[in-house]
């Protein structure tokens, strides 16, 4: 999440940065699910679901799932205890 959010950042208004930053967070995300089984797994594989739907570059998006990412931090710890 760090790297996305360092890209999206460093980028904010190039459509094409954000998608292509978003798409490589969701391929490393569900790279790393496939490593994982059960609630650890499904809490990567939605992550990683935020990330694909800004894989176009939807800057509109990049506000909501940002808005859910700590959402997201709490289901992986939750699922990790």
């Amino acid at each position: 999440m760090t790297d996305w959010s360092s890209e999206v950042t460093k980028n904010a208004a190039d459509t094409k940065a954000i998608g292509t930053a978003s798409k490589t967070a969701a391929d490393k995300t569900k790279e790393l699910a496939g490593k994982y089984d059960g609630e650890v797994a499904a809490a990567l594989n939605e992550l990683a679901g935020g990330f694909e739907t800004m894989e176009k570059g939807d800057l509109a998006g990049v506000s909501e799932f940002t808005g859910k990412m700590n959402g997201f931090s709490t289901k992986i710890t939750a699922a990790c205890t």
